[in-house]
């Protein structure tokens, strides 16, 4: 029974993550939940196998991306669009199991949540670049409405948005979570805060 209800849980977590990628983008406009809509994602792999780590991340992608690219199937047809997505939610399922593969539920560190940011910034470059060109649904694109948010694009492009984005949905995670010390979650929310506060202020001066 605890085996079923795991599941289910897990099920619905990997779910809630995929429609909270897809309510972040527009026509929306519920920008804010791409900066925790990795969370519930987090806790559905934190004790699973990297298998089942690697599926629950295709659902979340798959869920995200049928709604995102729905709009294609007025072009190309349902099959290929079913098709596409497929494929692109296998760049989830991939991350996920990566996410696993670091053991991300066992002590999250500063020096974990730069490598994952990194991992995924590659991925989003990957994704656009070399797998297909499909670099639409990156983080950063949910923001684009929010020229105050993204003026830090100014130095890393797209790419450095999406970068802190997911940083922020970590420092979430982390501070949800048991399997972070309290020690870590201070050093985490404090470095966090030194490097969010300059980075607003970078924003502000640019946007000004």
């Amino acid at each position: 029974m605890k085996i079923f209800l795991r599941i289910f849980s897990n099920l619905a977590l990997a779910l809630a993550s995929g429609l909270m990628f897809e309510y972040a983008f527009v026509p929306n406009k519920l920008f804010f939940f791409i900066f925790f809509a990795f969370v519930p994602l987090l806790f559905a792999i934190e004790k699973e196998k990297p298998l089942s780590a690697f599926f629950y991340g295709w659902l979340t992608g798959f869920v995200f991306f049928i709604f995102h690219y729905y709009w294609l199937t007025t072009i190309w047809g349902m099959k290929f669009v079913l098709i596409l997505v497929l494929y692109i939610a296998v760049y989830y399922g991939v991350f996920a199991l990566i996410l696993r593969m670091l053991k991300v539920n066992e002590n999250v560190s500063l020096k974990k949540i730069f490598t994952i940011c990194t991992i995924w910034v590659i991925g989003e470059w990957l994704r656009g670049h070399i797998l297909g060109g499909y670099s639409t649904g990156s983080l950063a694109h949910a923001l684009f409405e929010k020229p105050l948010l993204i003026q830090i694009s100014d130095l890393g492009g797209f790419y450095l948005v999406s970068f802190f984005v997911l940083w922020i949905n970590l420092i979430i995670y982390s501070i949800l979570t048991n399997a972070v010390s309290i020690e870590n979650k201070k050093r985490i929310i404090v470095f966090s805060m030194i490097i969010f506060s300059i980075l607003s202020i970078y924003s502000v001066i640019q946007f000004r």
